[in-house]
């Protein structure tokens, strides 16, 4: 027989808590649940390191609205963003975000990309998204990280227009744990965590975890089977 348990807020609860970073440094985590002694042996989901970089004027093909046309040179390590107004390029009027093509065209900044790091559990350890990049775009700060292969990804939700924010982390990992008494534990988290922004001359913000901070995804539903 399967076992299902879960916790959760209301929504009330999650709009105060998002509310009270405004005048708080940190963010109270909701209640981990604790399996049976026998299923208790899945490893403490803690954010290792945490980057996201939400830049200005990236040229964006997760949308795909408004995309240029673009132009660019060849060279020896690859294609080279080339602008097309100031002298002769190799090639132009390409779609910029056909695949292979540079991720930072003439006229635009760099990519949006956001890095999160779960190491103790496997295949978690460098998820990494970017906007644009080769495949699987995706709006960063807007939900779904990559992980590795396609089933392994997170979900990241982020606002960078305060110096003191909020993150958003949903965790639900294909792994599965065996208990000491031949079931198997499957489990799945998120939690809400402080981020601190800044922005340079071009008003890219780069967003951390503060430092001496601790981000631990808490186990908010499990099944045993």
């Amino acid at each position: 027989m399967t076992q299902k348990f879960s916790s959760s807020t209301t929504s009330l609860l999650i709009l105060l808590s998002s509310l009270s970073l405004a005048t708080s440094s940190a963010l109270n985590p909701r209640q981990s649940l604790t399996p049976p002694a026998a299923c208790d042996v899945i490893p403490t989901w803690e954010v290792t390191s945490f980057s996201w970089h939400n830049t200005s004027d990236n040229l964006d093909c997760a949308d795909e609205s408004g995309v240029p046309y673009v132009c660019f040179n060849s060279t020896p390590s690859g294609l080279v963003a080339c602008d097309g107004n100031l002298g002769a390029c190799d090639e132009c009027g390409v779609y910029g975000c056909s695949t292979g093509l540079p991720l930072q065209p003439a006229g635009y900044g760099p990519p949006d990309n956001v890095s999160v790091s779960i190491p103790s559990v496997s295949g978690y350890g460098g998820c990494f998204e970017s906007n644009p990049q080769l495949v699987h775009r995706y709006e960063v700060g807007d939900g779904v990280v990559m992980c590795g292969g396609t089933a392994y990804h997170i979900n990241f939700y982020g606002d960078s227009n305060e110096a003191i924010s909020t993150g958003h982390i949903d965790f639900a990992p294909v792994s599965s744990w065996d208990c000491t008494n031949g079931s198997t534990i499957r489990a799945s988290g998120s939690v809400d965590f402080e981020i601190t922004c800044s922005w340079d001359a071009g008003n890219n913000a780069t967003c951390v975890i503060p430092v001496n901070e601790t981000v631990v995804i808490p186990l908010l539903s499990y099944t045993i089977d």
